[in-house]
């Protein structure tokens, strides 16, 4: 190969890896935001809910 084939295949590979390194960029965003988001929702599922107040059963006299 001639050192002209060879500089036009770097140019090629460079502009390959080039796209290649954005795209991984990309997946990575957006698999760390689905990430987030799911272990968000997670949370919220396993967080105890607030206790509801209980009312007294039958008939109550106010306090004197």
């Amino acid at each position: 190969m001639t050192d002209k084939l060879l500089a036009a295949r770097l140019v090629e590979m460079e502009a390959q890896l080039s796209a290649l390194a954005a795209r991984q960029g990309e997946f990575e965003n957006s698999t760390l935001q689905q990430l987030q988001q799911i272990f968000g929702t997670l949370k919220g599922l396993t967080e105890q809910p607030a206790p509801l107040r209980k009312r007294a059963i039958g008939f109550v006299l106010p306090d004197k």
